[in-house]
């Protein structure tokens, strides 16, 4: 009941105070929240998803982009470290890189490029031999325009100059033409690209540097 009292001639009220819970009073609420608990844990349990076996899988495509930025740095360093960091299989990993190039003028040039990149280590490493093997029948494949790949490849073995004044040589000349004699009398060698080849080793040897007349000498198929 509340309790009335006089203080100065003013009225309070106060109010009776609420008894504390027993002990027995939150053994109850305990036991409540244990039964919650027990009655919601099948429910939750419902709640984890499981995948099923059939169901297709995002895979993490980071590992073939790490391919990718190893072989631009080959092709702006090439050297026999970076060429073997590509793995087993050079010829095919630079081929995956380039071929996202639609332009065909561009895609000829990356692939003489690169071509000559893998070439100029030939005289000093299997592997770089091996995939310059490999990436001539790939350059011969991909390479529509018969021409355009006539001149990038003396442009590229400085048997013509080019244009473009940005245009750097980052490969070994040398052995490019050994590389070159390797394969140029293959029978998959388009004919009208290996006469002009041909023709330019022959007219511009006496002109090109005694490093690169030595070995064009060594092999007289690059102008017989």
């Amino acid at each position: 009941m509340p309790i009335h009292s006089r203080f100065d001639g003013q009225v309070f009220m106060t109010m009776t105070m609420i008894p504390d819970v027993t002990g027995s009073d939150s053994d109850e609420m305990e036991e409540e929240q244990g039964q919650s608990d027990e009655d919601s844990a099948p429910e939750d349990s419902q709640n984890h998803i499981t995948r099923d076996p059939g169901e297709e899988i995002s895979l993490d495509r980071s590992g073939i982009e790490e391919v990718h930025t190893d072989v631009g740095k080959f092709l702006n360093n090439p050297t026999v470290e970076n060429l073997i960091n590509l793995g087993s299989n050079p010829a095919d990993v630079i081929d995956a890189h380039l071929q996202s190039i639609r332009d065909q003028e561009s895609l000829t040039l990356a692939y003489v490029e690169a071509l000559c990149c893998v070439s100029g280590l030939s005289a000093e490493s299997v592997t770089a031999a091996e995939t310059a093997r490999l990436l001539y029948h790939t350059l011969v494949q991909r390479a529509r325009q018969q021409w355009l790949l006539a001149n990038t490849l003396l442009r590229a073995l400085k048997l013509i100059k080019s244009e473009n004044k940005d245009y750097k040589i980052r490969w070994r000349i040398p052995a490019c033409y050994s590389a070159l004699a390797a394969e140029i009398d293959a029978s998959y060698f388009p004919a009208a690209l290996r006469d002009t080849l041909k023709f330019f080793v022959a007219s511009k040897m006496a002109s090109l540097p005694a490093e690169v007349r030595a070995v064009i000498e060594k092999h007289p198929n690059l102008f017989t």
